[in-house]
């Protein structure tokens, strides 16, 4: 579990908010309850789809104005799964996080969010949440009342709810129960934080729910009605639609330019320019 913050914020969208963020300002960063969204782009590489659910994620309605929304794209340096991400893959996934940000940051606005790039050392929600908080609690630009909401697939939910990731000799044999207390005590309450689930196009909630294991639907149930999940509607759905990071990975290897049709255009220039995901030169 995170003891002590690993958090690093790389880049802002705007260079003008990097000493201030969250706020847009060193003016306005004490007096302002902020709600930050966090896209975890562990995404390789960030897509069409992942772009427009952030920006449908500053655009959902909240108790906040807009000026007091901020937004960060978090890397994890670290996959439960799969392992650490290469040192030297790095910077090429933080340009394209970048690269994302600062295209919704060019979206007209009238004040445009303050929108960060950071990483974390750390692969489970829990201990990216709390790194996160202790970031935020340790910077003099922080309100100590701001809330954070984790944007999340459903793919993603069904791993975020499986007690394997959260296995402790004292569950005494009651996996889902201790994680249940681990996620809500250590996570959502005091980082208070809730969930924006990407839904998926033509299903309700209750068909989404179905897709999970029972327990894990009815924990997900739970946190819908304390508000601490919400389903997260993209106005355009075609955009989002059989987008994925593999497919675009696969495209481009395959050689099929229609690649660039799933991803922002400056993403698509670092693919290009830095050869990513390409078939390795010849021998």
């Amino acid at each position: 579990m995170a003891t002590s913050t690993t958090l690093r914020i790389l880049a802002t969208a705007h260079p003008d908010h990097l000493c201030s963020w969250p706020a847009t300002s060193l003016a306005t960063t004490a007096a302002s309850h902020h709600r930050i969204v966090v896209l975890d782009s562990s995404h390789n590489p960030p897509t069409r789809a992942h772009a427009a659910l952030l920006a449908a994620a500053l655009d959902t309605t909240s108790s906040q104005p807009k000026t007091n929304t901020a937004a960060l794209v978090l890397l994890s340096t670290a996959n439960a799964d799969k392992g650490r991400v290469a040192a030297t893959d790095t910077p090429h996934r933080a340009a394209m996080m970048l690269a994302v940000a600062q295209h919704l940051s060019s979206s007209p606005s009238s004040a445009p969010p303050a929108i960060a790039v950071a990483t974390t050392a750390h692969a489970l929600f829990v201990d990216k949440a709390r790194d996160l908080d202790a970031w935020l609690r340790a910077s003099p630009h922080h309100h100590q009342s701001s809330s954070v909401d984790w944007i999340v697939g459903h793919d993603t939910l069904a791993r975020l709810l499986d007690p394997r990731y959260y296995l402790s000799p004292s569950s005494d044999g009651d996996h889902t129960g201790h994680m249940r207390t681990l996620l809500e005590d250590q996570w959502l309450v005091p980082t208070r934080s809730r969930l924006l689930v990407a839904a998926r196009p033509a299903a309700s909630s209750n068909d989404d729910n179905m897709t999970l294991p029972p327990d894990a639907a009815r924990l997900a149930d739970r946190w819908r009605r304390r508000g601490w999940l919400v389903d997260l509607v993209v106005p355009d759905p075609d955009i989002t639609t059989g987008v994925s990071s593999s497919r675009v990975r696969a495209a481009v290897l395959a050689g099929d330019p229609r690649w660039r049709d799933l991803v922002l255009e400056p993403v698509a220039e670092i693919i290009a320019r830095e050869r990513l995901y390409h078939p390795a030169p010849p021998q």
